[in-house]
């Protein structure tokens, strides 16, 4: 019966214990690219050009004209009114007019401040993932420890152990991947509301932050669901073998 606890208690702590290992190690990632969000508020405002409505309102502010098409039409055979000029501004060097214009200047430092306050959130977590990846080392110990004496096998231990090892990091694999499409996707676009910022801008600038935390937490769970599954097949002949020899001995 304490063998059953044992073994029980080892290897559910050692599946939490590696779940909270990547997660603290993902959040760690996260948390230290977060500083790629920073002064991108130029970059959002400028994607602004591309919204056809956003682009009417600004060419109609103290225009003649009712319209953007009417503005176009006009420009075909009168390409020197001011209107013109601005519109082949937007789309030929849109950078130069958001620096030349005072309220889309403006418009850049308030963006620019709304990421720094969410960077700052997020970078405030970083402490917290290294609290979680030091008390995820303490339950894959625990783990560890309850297996083998729930065994007194090493060799039928270390099997388990690493058949638990190569499920719970497969998994791991699985969902990161999942969740990551998902919030490339409009999952997170959505909840982080900039400005008037259309939603396509901001999920570049969120997938320029998270794909690259979330492709190297892929990348460390498969490998060790690999690892683990090579050292289970060792585990798992050398128990065969020692299993061949009792019966011999029989």
């Amino acid at each position: 019966m304490l063998g059953w606890v044992s073994r029980f208690l080892g290897g559910a702590f050692f599946g939490l214990g590696l779940t909270l290992l990547l997660a603290g190690i993902l959040a760690g990632y996260v948390t230290g690219d977060v500083d790629v969000l920073r002064g991108k508020g130029e970059e959002l405002v400028e994607s602004l050009f591309a919204s056809p409505e956003f682009l009417e309102t600004l060419m109609l502010q103290e225009s003649q004209y009712s319209s953007l098409e009417e503005i176009r039409s006009v420009c075909e055979t009168n390409s020197e009114i001011e209107e013109c000029y601005i519109l082949r501004q937007i789309e030929e060097n849109p950078k130069e007019l958001v620096e030349n214009n005072p309220s889309l200047s403006q418009g850049v430092n308030e963006v620019n401040k709304q990421i720094d306050e969410l960077a700052d959130k997020i970078k405030s977590f970083e402490q917290a993932s290294k609290k979680v990846i030091t008390g995820s080392v303490v339950l894959i110990v625990l783990g560890v420890l309850f297996t083998f004496l729930g065994y007194m096998d090493w060799k039928k231990a270390s099997y388990k152990i690493c058949v638990k090892g190569a499920v719970t990091s497969g998994l791991a694999a699985i969902y990161y991947k999942v969740i990551q499409n998902l919030l490339v996707g409009d999952l997170l676009a959505e909840k982080i509301q900039i400005g008037a910022i259309p939603l396509a801008p901001v999920k570049e600038l969120l997938a320029a932050w998270i794909t690259p935390a979330f492709d190297k937490i892929f990348v460390l769970a498969l490998s060790l669901t690999i690892i683990f599954i090579l050292l289970a097949v060792g585990f798992y002949f050398l128990k065969k073998k020692d299993l061949k020899k009792d019966n011999k001995r029989e």
